[in-house]
């Protein structure tokens, strides 16, 4: 087999050891079509559709998760920042009204500052803000940020978390991060041709799980849980170390979720932030 047919069969390997079958059949009341998620849509070939369903299912069911464990009550106020498309607050809403979810309402808000992605969100019935997170202004508390492959896109994401915990309009915070045993730079289409490169397209920083940690506690977000989910099987004598190395090479390992909550205890230690 080729080397993209190895990452397909991981993919379709992972995508039935975790059962997401089921979690998708659950989804298909919401037709959401995935190959429209981002600014600049792709064909959905194999490959595609169980990378983003596997990736979707890892994100909305680790979220619901967390939901349930740290924050009561029957109504939340969810902020999804960065949101391409007001995908995840429509699965997240459903995961969490059925029995498993406790009955519990969602009411969510989708902040971004592109355009583009903001007029897709509110056409398709979903709620969308043009502005910085850390500019948005509630009319009541938000009960928990969401950010899904976002903050790898930033330049300074400690920054970023540092205003958001300064604004002081939300106690939690789920995360998700490509995840990569070792740290990178990555900035991978800054390295070639002469074309334009936006946001959405170029990462920045592709950190290891405790960098991530360290980075959110100095910018104001204490780590209460992690959970890692990996593109490919595990426990397969050599497969499994090769293949991790395949998709570190091509893509990346998998994604790492963090339940952060607001803690400013070493974010005011430091007396040099940019204002």
């Amino acid at each position: 087999m080729t080397v993209d047919n190895w990452m397909l069969w991981s993919l379709k390997k992972v995508y039935r050891k975790n059962n997401y079958e089921s979690v998708i059949k659950e989804f298909e009341s919401l037709d959401i079509d995935l190959s429209r998620q981002y600014t600049e849509n792709g064909r959905m070939n194999p490959y595609r559709w169980y990378k983003l369903n596997n990736q979707h299912c890892f994100q909305t069911l680790f979220t619901a998760r967390m939901l349930r464990k740290y924050i009561n009550g029957k109504v939340l106020n969810l902020v999804d920042i960065g949101d391409s498309a007001g995908t995840h607050l429509k699965k997240i809403g459903l995961l969490m009204a059925g029995e498993t979810g406790g009955g519990v309402q969602i009411n969510g808000v989708s902040v971004n500052l592109d355009p583009v992605a903001v007029d897709k969100i509110n056409r398709n019935g979903g709620n969308a803000i043009l502005c910085r997170a850390e500019e948005y202004e509630p009319e009541t508390k938000v009960d928990c940020y969401l950010s899904y492959e976002m903050v790898e896109h930033l330049h300074n994401p400690a920054l970023f978390w540092h205003r958001l915990a300064k604004a002081n309009k939300g106690e939690y915070m789920v995360v998700t991060v490509p995840y990569l045993r070792k740290s990178r730079v990555a900035l991978h289409y800054s390295w070639g041709g002469g074309k334009d490169i936006t946001a959405e397209q170029e990462h920045i920083f592709e950190l290891c799980p405790l960098d991530w940690e360290k980075i959110a506690l100095h910018g104001g977000w204490r780590l209460l849980e992690k959970e890692i989910y990996l593109q490919y099987p595990e426990n397969i004598p050599l497969l499994s170390r090769w293949l991790r190395r395949i998709w570190r090479k091509k893509d990346y390992e998998g994604f790492l979720g963090l339940m952060l909550k607001r803690d400013t205890t070493v974010a005011d230690r430091y007396l040099a932030w940019e204002e």
